[in-house]
């Protein structure tokens, strides 16, 4: 397996934690209040589209060459620490 596979495989566990994750917040969002829900709304919505744009990067990464893919590497290994300190703030909040 290549150094780019194996990356593209731990990437893509990582943004399928980060999906079970968002769905537990949403979860979550379901018992608070409208005025609580309408406060994290945007954000779990920002959180989401981030996600989208995460998995987008990583299917360029299994397509791009080897050489390329190191420039992909950073901009998705940036985006999924973002997007957990995301999730952990709204989490935080909501406990």
């Amino acid at each position: 397996m290549s150094n780019k596979e194996v990356f593209t495989s731990i990437v893509s566990s990582e943004i399928e934690k980060l999906g079970t994750a968002i769905q537990d917040l949403q979860n979550k969002m379901k018992d608070v209040s409208a005025e609580t829900k309408s406060a994290y709304y945007k954000e779990l919505e920002r959180i989401t589209k981030k996600k989208k744009e995460l998995e987008s990067k990583i299917d360029s990464a299994k397509e791009a060459a080897e050489d390329a893919s190191k420039e992909i590497k950073t901009g998705i290994e940036y985006g999924i620490d973002d997007l957990k300190k995301a999730i952990d703030q709204i989490t935080s909040k909501l406990n």
